[in-house]
């Protein structure tokens, strides 16, 4: 939809519903850079006052258009990282590299944005020592939010033949595929999950953050909802 589209049903949304955030789920929403520009110039000429994130590629940021995002409103982005690595990004067909990443997350802390990292590992192919190097460099990011991601063989894809290929097929439902890696099951891989998980989000100054920004109650609520998510994954997965 075109900018003024967007802002027209935010408008709708602000007069209508009482909305103050609103998390747009496109999965690369500054994918037309100039459209993002002209929404900005869309909530600046009709006065409009709400918070809002949205999902981007790290290689579609620049100084200018994040500022400006920041400028009207956007709080929060959430980028697919993936790997730490980049012969796993290239392996994935990713089309960005290390340095790329790492200037979108610091672009974000400068204009005071906060991200969301999402991060696959025990990836088939991935060493043990890749996923390594990716925690590190999560750690390094600093992310206000990690997801890890068991990857899940997609048909058509050259990941999905490669997983058939080299026999590492933990569970099939139809055409999707549960893959083991080649140093770690599946179930370990959901388990793997949830530590990361717990060990990133749950750090003090991570928590602190969001404490500021939500306060006790609705932190509370967030923490419990997401760690009954991650057993019911994990539970699905045995």
């Amino acid at each position: 939809m075109s900018a003024k589209r967007v802002a027209d049903e935010v408008e709708h949304m602000l007069t209508h519903f009482g909305s103050r955030s609103i998390y747009f789920r496109e999965d690369h929403f500054t994918l037309n850079r100039q459209r993002v520009l002209d929404f900005c110039e869309e909530i600046r000429r009709r006065g409009l006052s709400f918070e809002w994130g949205c999902e981007s590629r790290v290689d579609a940021l620049d100084d200018y258009l994040v500022k400006e995002m920041a400028a009207h409103g956007c709080s929060s982005i959430y980028f697919g990282v993936e790997s730490g690595t980049q012969r796993v990004l290239d392996f994935l067909n990713k089309g960005i590299k290390i340095d790329q990443i790492r200037k979108a997350f610091q672009l974000c802390k400068k204009y005071h944005i906060k991200t969301g990292a999402s991060v696959m590992f025990g990836l088939p192919g991935q060493t043990m020592e890749e996923s390594k190097e990716t925690l590190k460099f999560v750690w390094e990011l600093d992310p206000d939010w990690t997801y890890f991601s068991a990857y899940i063989g997609l048909p058509g894809s050259d990941m999905y033949e490669y997983i058939k290929e080299k026999g590492l097929i933990y569970r099939q439902w139809e055409s999707l595929i549960l893959p083991n890696s080649e140093f770690m099951t599946w179930p370990q891989k959901l388990k793997y999950k949830q530590r990361a998980e717990i060990f990133f989000n749950l750090r003090p100054k991570v928590m602190f953050r969001h404490l500021k920004r939500m306060g006790v109650r609705r932190l509370t609520e967030k923490v419990i909802t997401n760690l009954r998510r991650t057993i019911r994954a994990l539970k699905m997965g045995q």
